[in-house]
């Protein structure tokens, strides 16, 4: 009831947080419309990046963790054909929410390097030969 009136009213009690999920971030918004314009665009692209050797749409989706998991799944399998080995260094500093895209891309890495005749060195984790004796890197003998 208001003071000096028998009219009741309800009111709205809050502190300065209290309707900040409505707040909408342009910045924000221009971000995601963005991510989902490239994402469109790297599926349709998906069908013919292994006979173009075109690797970009495959790393797109498949770094992208809000891209759906059977569009992940399809890149992962392409990755594998298309076999590039400037992929390694962007998968290895890729942090997987989602552990078994980390264990696939880290299988089909292996095949890729092997298929190179290439390997990572185990205390710098760059590329080198595959016979190589000591790593020209970081000079760790390998033996």
């Amino acid at each position: 009831e208001l003071p000096g009136t028998s009219e009741s009213n309800v009111m709205m009690v809050g502190n300065k947080d209290a309707f900040k999920a409505s707040v909408i971030d342009p910045k924000a918004l221009i971000e995601q419309n963005d991510r989902y314009k490239k994402q469109k665009k790297a599926i349709k692209e998906l069908d013919t990046c292994v006979a173009e050797n075109n690797i970009e749409p495959v790393m797109t989706l498949l770094l992208d963790e809000s891209a759906s998991k059977n569009i992940r799944k399809r890149a992962v399998e392409l990755l594998s054909e298309i076999g590039d080995i400037d992929c390694i260094d962007a998968i290895r500093n890729h942090e997987f929410r989602d552990k078994s895209f980390e264990q696939a891309t880290n299988m089909i890495i292996h095949g890729i390097l092997k298929k190179s005749f290439k390997k990572e060195c185990p205390y710098c984790m760059e590329i080198i030969k595959s016979t190589a004796k000591k790593c020209k890197h970081c000079k760790e003998n390998l033996d």
